[in-house]
């Protein structure tokens, strides 16, 4: 089964990459996850970016 997981996230940078790595480790299904920043001011849009070119097609991010 394929389903899709959606974040949103403001300004958090401490806490975003262990969100993405808690969302990556689960196995056994199929999904694409998308994660929306609402105009973060702190290094919150690198983060993304950088988990962006590493995870490929099945991870999507949209700066707000």
């Amino acid at each position: 089964m394929r389903f899709g997981i959606i974040s949103c996230c403001y300004n958090v940078e401490k806490f975003i990459q262990k969100h993405i790595d808690s969302v990556w480790s689960q196995k056994g299904c199929e999904f694409i996850h998308y994660i929306v920043d609402d105009g973060s001011s702190d290094k919150t849009p690198e983060i993304l970016k950088k988990a962006c070119q590493q995870l490929g097609n099945n991870f999507m991010v949209l700066l707000n």
